[in-house]
């Protein structure tokens, strides 16, 4: 009697450890799928976040071939539609503020960028304004904006000053 109690916690054992370790690699497979999926969330973001570029640019030279050239320059921009852009020599959106001085684009210019260039812009951190529940954050290095995955996982940087935008990322391998 006492044999087939400790045969039937055996089992029961046995049958725990095989639900345990199924459930740690469908647990290990999420989470692969779930980075991934962050990754292309950002990247699909950084072509919208293109897009949004084009279409300033576009509307900077429809304004200037129009002849409505009011000497649209750093320091002078244009309203588009409620937000008003600067740009650079080769018509790129660089600011929403007048750029004085050469050191552009700053941390702020960058943020502001991300609002006014996208239409619905997730909430993004940078190192002046940090938001609670953020998974992107914006950082001015040299001439560039970046943006990226606060995971470090995935990243893009858009040039203000040429309109290049690069796309990098540390992939997982899931999809790959």
């Amino acid at each position: 009697m006492i044999q087939g109690i400790n045969k039937r916690y055996l089992e029961y054992f046995f049958v725990a450890m095989i639900v345990a370790v199924i459930v740690l690699m469908a647990l290990n497979r999420y989470t692969l799928i779930a980075k991934d999926s962050a990754v292309l969330r950002l990247q699909i973001i950084s072509q919208n976040f293109m897009i949004g570029a084009a279409n300033a640019r576009a509307e900077y030279y429809l304004r200037n071939v129009v002849g409505d050239d009011d000497g649209i320059t750093l320091t002078s921009g244009f309203s588009l539609g409620e937000k008003k852009f600067y740009f650079s020599a080769q018509g790129w959106p660089v600011s929403t503020r007048p750029l004085l001085a050469n050191n552009f684009p700053t941390h702020e210019d960058c943020h502001n960028l991300w609002q006014a260039v996208l239409q619905n812009p997730e909430p993004i951190s940078s190192p002046f304004k940090q938001v609670r529940g953020a998974l992107i954050q914006v950082f001015a290095v040299k001439s560039i904006c970046r943006y990226q995955l606060k995971t470090g996982d995935a990243w893009f940087e858009y040039s203000p000053a040429d309109g290049q935008l690069h796309f990098s990322s540390v992939s997982s391998g899931y999809f790959n």
